[in-house]
């Protein structure tokens, strides 16, 4: 079946947040979030842009006026949009088992065949018209096809060998699409040159000009030695098969699409080991991930799209740059997963282990349902716009921030968040503004106090402590965050109203469990913190009691909340020593005195009143660089 009727350009998208995501469509294209809750955070924004290069350093723009008419629940029909955008070429089965089957025998720097739909000149086997051949045997030299553009050709590959010295081993030069074949039983090798001329086009063990699909549950075995394994100019499509590819280069390169949709895909890459570059059209540029097994390993990104990057299914494993022990490279990039303008997670099991960032849009990023965990020497999550997790199961295990956005909004799902220095960061285009505050700080007063901006983009104390317009919306879900800077920290608003949050916070100082450089409000949901006690923020408004006391604590040790009678509100058991504990929920009246009990000792504490020597309800500030965090255990709320 060929997909591609319609290529028409749209606009590109970013995710209007604060809403609940539909089901990702696991054909052609993704449902993004409705707009029945816009109104819990109308300050997110669409825009409309171009899809954003996939070099380094390029980020896509955001709007920074919440207000404007692109906001959350005004911009177009996404759902039709997105499966506008996804379309693919898959090979027209129907067609291919109608034609008669052709054989291509392979032989040393030769190869026999009956067709004449087939020549052969010295090494070089060319088919030059639509139809079914089956490949057999060992050739040192090339198989091409150069059909023409409305032919369909299948290449089965059943026990093929082929190896050229010269260049690309299957050099796919002219066809509407061509069906690559995995013959039942069969392994099959191809492996190209070992080098390539500076300018070379065709650069790949298998390379083509045209569409490009897999199928078959045989084994292929690709070695790009010069180059990259599996390259076309067009459409890449993974269908099924058992597939291992070791290139010098990126492992698939698919420059309009690349879409998995089964089999099991193991890459050894020395760039990316799955990547889709077409920066100039809006409407490719993406991978596509339905169903399959992939263990990726790349030197730089483990997959890289120059424009949305979609995950509904399938089992993932990733290791970039190294993983997380290993330090980044200057100048090069090697996260986990890449999007220049959108990444979903909606389904499957993704594990990354990651130098740089283990996910990261410079657009945004939607979490709704699968399993996705993390270890990274920077940030877990990274967004340029909006990060929402509505329903998926994040574990970051390890990272410099756990998650970071200008509008971040927790939904629903079970989040784990361990980061050796912010857990949570609500940030204003941190990162594409890094530049412009270094370049402004050269010309500014040295006693103007100027934003700090954080290795990999993370900030921590906003310029002057001011609002610098980014949201952080916690209303649902199971959240626990470990973390030796802020456990929770926005450059802007922090807002919770609902959910159960558990932040266990700093043990020396410096930071606290949150920290808002706008307005902190808790009007809904279970929340309990635990930190040092000495940079401590309580919110300044909000419909919902809270309780903040001076006690102190052990790694392990409960704390208990008691109110006048002695009724246990209920209990949390922190990761690590303490010397303060946060507790809010619909049980806590203000005014009223409550009890905070440790093996230590027990303080009495006024709901709503902060504990003397901490922040109180002011602005907050963590500092930044903070020794590494203790990963957080598997206690419980218990009420």
């Amino acid at each position: 079946m060929n997909t591609t009727a319609s290529r028409t350009p749209r606009t590109r998208i970013f995710l209007a947040t604060a809403a609940t995501a539909s089901t990702l469509s696991l054909l052609v294209g993704c449902a993004l979030p409705t707009t029945e809750n816009a109104e819990a955070a109308s300050s997110t924004s669409q825009q409309e842009t171009t899809p954003a290069s996939s070099t380094e350093g390029s980020s896509t723009e955001a709007s920074d006026d919440p207000t404007s008419e692109n906001s959350a629940g005004s911009g177009p029909d996404t759902e039709a949009a997105m499966t506008e955008n996804h379309d693919y070429w898959t090979a027209d089965d129907g067609a291919a088992a109608e034609t008669e089957v052709q054989s291509i025998t392979l032989d040393g720097d030769t190869a026999s065949t009956e067709s004449e739909s087939v020549t052969v000149q010295n090494s070089t086997v060319t088919i030059t018209e639509a139809g079914t051949y089956r490949i057999s045997g060992s050739l040192e030299g090339q198989v091409a096809v150069t059909a023409d553009e409305e032919d369909q050709v299948t290449l089965i590959l059943d026990e093929a060998t082929i190896t050229n010295d010269a260049g690309p081993a299957i050099l796919l030069t002219s066809a509407d699409g061509v069906n690559i074949e995995l013959a039942e039983g069969s392994t099959n090798t191809v492996a190209d040159a070992e080098s390539y001329a500076e300018d070379a086009e065709e650069d790949a063990a298998i390379f083509a000009d045209t569409d490009l699909q897999i199928t078959g549950s045989g084994a292929l075995e690709v070695t790009g030695r010069g180059g990259d394994g599996i390259a076309t100019k067009k459409d890449l499509v993974v269908s099924s098969g058992e597939i291992t590819v070791t290139a010098a280069g990126h492992g698939l390169r698919g420059k309009d699409a690349l879409v998995v949709a089964g089999g099991t895909l193991t890459v050894d890459a020395g760039g990316d080991a799955l990547r889709s570059n077409n920066e100039d059209d809006a409407d490719r540029g993406y991978v596509l991930i339905i169903d399959g097994t992939l263990n990726l390993t790349a030197e730089q990104d483990g997959i890289d799209a120059a424009s949305d990057l979609l995950i509904s299914g399938g089992t993932l494993d990733i290791v970039s740059g190294g993983g997380a022990s290993v330090a980044p490279v200057e100048d090069l990039s090697s996260k986990g997963l890449k999007a220049g303008v959108l990444l979903v997670v909606d389904g499957g099991e993704t594990a990354t282990d990651s130098a740089d960032d283990a996910l990261h849009s410079d657009g945004s990023i939607q979490l709704s349902s699968g399993m996705i965990t993390a270890a990274t020497g920077d940030d877990g999550a990274h967004a340029e716009h909006t990060l929402t997790i509505d329903g998926a199961t994040v574990t970051v295990t390890e990272s410099y921030e756990g998650l970071e956005a200008s509008y971040l909004f927790i939904e629903d799902g079970n989040i784990d968040v361990t980061a050796s220095d912010d857990g949570l960061n609500a940030s204003f285009n941190a990162e594409s503004e890094a530049a412009d505050d270094a370049e402004s700080a050269e010309t500014t007063d040295t006693t103007e106090t100027t934003e700090q901006v954080q290795p990999g983009g993370g900030a921590g104390m906003g310029g002057e402590m001011g609002d610098d317009g980014s949201e952080l919306i916690i209303s649902g879900g199971t959240l626990t965050v470990d973390a030796e800077g802020d456990g929770i920290d926005s450059n802007g608003t922090l807002q919770v109203t609902g959910g159960a949050t558990r932040v266990f916070g700093t043990t020396w100082g410096g930071n606290g469990a949150f920290d808002a450089n706008g307005e902190f409000s808790i009007d809904g949901g279970t929340v309990v913190g635990s930190s040092a006690g000495s940079m401590e923020q309580t919110p300044a408004s909000g419909d919902q009691g809270w309780v903040a006391a001076s006690a102190t604590g052990a790694a392990e040790e409960s704390a208990t909340v008691l109110d006048a009678s002695g009724t246990e509100l209920g209990s949390v058991t922190p990761t690590k020593e303490y010397g303060y504990i946060f507790y809010s929920d619909d049980t806590v009246t203000a005014g009223e005195t409550y009890s905070v009990e440790t093996a230590e000792s027990a303080i009495e504490a006024v709901a709503g009143q902060a504990p003397a020597g901490g922040m109180g309800t002011g602005q907050g500030g963590g500092m930044p660089g903070a020794p590494e965090g203790i990963a957080p255990g598997e206690t419980e709320f218990e009420q």
